[in-house]
């Protein structure tokens, strides 16, 4: 019985082994390539935030952080859907006009129009040969 169970538990850890091994393989075929751009909201420079640039093809998305207007790294070859986000801190009693004991905490909201990011619909196409230069104007209507 115990050879039963041993035989179980490696034909169970080969499976285990081999589906790992499957997944790293495509994550690890992605094609990545250079971006990089500036983004800018109502004329200035983004202090904050991040992009992502989603093949929506079952490829792991870039998130890339924007500082000072600027990102780059690397993201997935194809049509890639952008997402803009900038978080900012908003004290409780300020967002709910109320006063007592907690609504002196801080919360954090998304600071750009949902155009930008929840109701994203922002593609751009990255290229192999390149250049992926994207500079986003974004604006507040």
């Amino acid at each position: 019985m115990a050879t039963v169970r041993a035989g179980t538990i490696l034909a169970a850890l080969f499976g285990l082994f081999t589906l790992t091994a499957g997944c790293s393989k495509q994550v690890g075929d992605v094609k990545r390539v250079p971006v990089s751009g500036k983004v800018t909201f109502e004329s200035k420079l983004l202090a904050t935030g991040n992009i992502t640039f989603d093949a929506q093809n079952g490829q792991p998305p870039a998130v890339l952080s924007i500082t000072d207007g600027k990102y780059d790294g690397q993201c997935p070859v194809g049509k890639c859907k952008v997402v803009i986000k900038s978080m900012r801190k908003v004290a409780l009693k300020d967002k709910a006009m109320a006063k007592g004991p907690g609504y002196d905490q801080e919360m954090e909201e998304e600071s750009l129009p949902a155009r930008y990011n929840a109701k994203s619909e922002i593609v751009k196409e990255v290229t192999e040969a390149g250049p992926n230069t994207f500079d986003f104007d974004l604006q507040p209507k």
